[in-house]
């Protein structure tokens, strides 16, 4: 976009002399497109706080609303990379089916990889073991539940995942109450 404005302050950012805070105001009014980004940025951001532990089942269906071609996922556990199946996704977390026992992977640091179609990038996440259960009748497959740790969930991953929980919340809405109906945030 370029919109017409002009710079009010320019600040060194943290002492540095390559880098600087520049605060601009607009002398027009921004392009519609630019507020609905940044409402969609801004709504990601308070949806990533309120809905930190609303899980997302992965289904064949809420793979292609998400944009993740496949259920299989590398995950690292500490440095040690895996293939695991992703079972369930949240702002906060998310739960994997891998080998292994669980009283050796319990409280393990780790980084899982998602991918992402439209536009096509690679999530990495780190987080932690915080639950791992054996899958019933195998000794050798586990259901891992990763948290997440709050600086490694970038805005890329919260924007992902609030485009499918306001999708979904808006279906079921208009579906409920009939077409057309907003979403209240």
């Amino acid at each position: 976009f370029f919109i017409a404005g002009k710079v009010l302050n320019v600040q060194p950012y943290m002492n540095s002399s390559d880098l600087a805070i520049v605060s601009i105001t607009y002398t027009q009014r921004p392009p519609d497109d630019l507020i609905q980004m940044i409402g969609n940025l801004l709504d990601a951001n308070v949806n990533a706080v309120k809905r930190k532990e609303e899980r997302i089942l992965i289904t064949q269906e809420s793979m292609r609303k998400l944009g993740i071609p496949k259920k299989e996922m590398v995950i690292t556990i500490q440095g040690v990379p895996r293939h695991c199946i992703l079972q369930d996704l949240s702002f906060g977390g998310a739960k994997v089916i891998l080998l292994g026992l669980a009283q050796y992977l319990m409280n393990k640091e780790t980084v899982l990889q998602l991918e992402f179609d439209d536009p096509y990038e690679v999530i990495s996440l780190k987080g932690i073991i915080v639950g791992a259960a054996f899958i019933e009748g195998r000794k050798d497959i586990i259901g891992a539940s990763i948290k997440f740790n709050e600086e490694s969930v970038n805005l890329s991953y919260k924007i992902h995942i609030n485009k499918y929980i306001t999708t979904l919340r808006k279906t079921e809405l208009n579906s409920k109450f009939g077409e057309n109906v907003e979403v209240a945030q």
